[in-house]
């Protein structure tokens, strides 16, 4: 996957920012089970382990500088073995290190203190993950009511606060039924590409050579002018999707130097098929077919019956959506080997040809 400089920057500087409020949280005690969301989310990615270490290292160096100055045990001593001429020189260079050491931890403390109010009075949600492995379906309800479909070998990151509402789209493919709520945009990044929404649908699409950005109702649009105090860093590192209606799709390549959105009117049937993915799955891997009918039943008005006892324990393999019940059928018909028969509208049987 294609990423600049900038981007791996605000990358870098979104890990340490989480990092950050994860440390904060945890001295500050845990909540229910704050600490295993905690430790998967260090699990998720190696970095974000190696930004818990880098700043958990630097606390404890304020930590060991703090009690050097509240102890002058614990520092040398300037005049061992020196001359009274040198002694009140290197005492003034000693007292000036001591003055700059309070300066930085004052400083330090200051950002903390800052950092914990911030959290304190803008009722911070702390970011929560989801992600979906090969031929996985997830939807999610979010906590202002939308509702987030992922796609298979997808992850998503959501931050929401009561100034926005923010995703992002780290890879794969996820839908998005936005609730309205006019005070806080509900603001998508993928990559270097943003998206902005308040009460509406959409579906993007993050591969490895472009990002796709389709408008299922409603409309996407972008404000430059409101871009100021968005969560996405500076206003230079992101390309923001212009205005779409239901329909349209905004197709960016991320291996061009100008990341240009290419426009495009989609119609009904490329429509349908740019979201058969959509819906919970069925997965099968190796699966008795007559386990694989039970299932599809459970789910659909149409129903499948095996006849006889030839077919039972064929095994098959794939993903599928739950009441598509016709692409499981032609799978199993395709070469052949199994004929099918409908006596009623909501009723197929399979038998062997053998």
């Amino acid at each position: 996957m294609f990423e600049d400089k900038k981007s791996l920057d605000r990358e870098e500087k979104r890990i340490r920012k989480q990092a950050s409020e994860w440390l904060v949280e945890r001295d500050g005690g845990w909540e229910d089970r704050r600490r295993e969301a905690f430790v998967a989310w260090k699990s998720l990615d190696i970095r974000h382990e190696i930004a818990v270490r880098d700043l958990e290292a630097s606390w404890k160096r304020m930590q060991k500088l703090r009690l050097m100055i509240e102890d002058p045990t614990l520092r040398p001593n300037p005049d061992f073995l020196s001359d009274v001429g040198g002694r009140k020189s290197r005492q003034r260079v000693s007292f000036n290190i001591r003055m700059g050491s309070i300066a930085a931890i004052l400083v330090i403390s200051l950002l903390v203190w800052f950092g914990i109010q911030r959290m304190a009075h803008h009722d911070v949600v702390y970011a929560t993950e989801y992600a979906t492995t090969f031929n996985d379906y997830k939807q999610v309800t979010l906590q202002d009511g939308s509702i987030l479909e992922l796609n298979a070998s997808s992850h998503v990151e959501i931050d929401f606060t009561d100034q926005w509402r923010s995703i992002v789209l780290h890879h794969g493919e996820a839908h998005f039924q936005v609730e309205n709520d006019a005070s806080r945009p509900f603001l998508v990044e993928a990559g270097s590409i943003a998206v902005k929404a308040v009460g509406t649908a959409f579906n993007v699409r993050y591969g490895p050579n472009e990002v796709q950005v389709l408008v299922t109702e409603g409309r996407v649009s972008v404000d430059a002018s409101s871009m100021e105090d968005l969560p996405f860093g500076e206003i230079s590192d992101v390309v923001l999707v212009p205005e779409l209606v239901a329909g349209n799709q905004a197709t960016i390549s991320t291996n061009s130097i100008n990341l240009v959105p290419l426009i495009s009117k989609v119609d009904l049937e490329e429509f349908e098929t740019l979201l058969a993915w959509k819906g919970p799955r069925l997965l099968f891997n190796a699966t008795p077919l007559e386990e694989a009918v039970r299932q599809f039943n459970e789910y659909n008005d149409v129903q499948v019956y095996l006849y006889g006892d030839e077919l039972k324990n064929l095994t098959i393999g794939g993903s599928f959506l739950v009441e598509d019940v016709e692409a499981f059928v032609r799978l199993l018909s395709g070469d052949g080997s199994v004929w099918v028969d409908r006596p009623s509208e909501d009723t197929i049987v399979l038998k062997s040809s053998q």
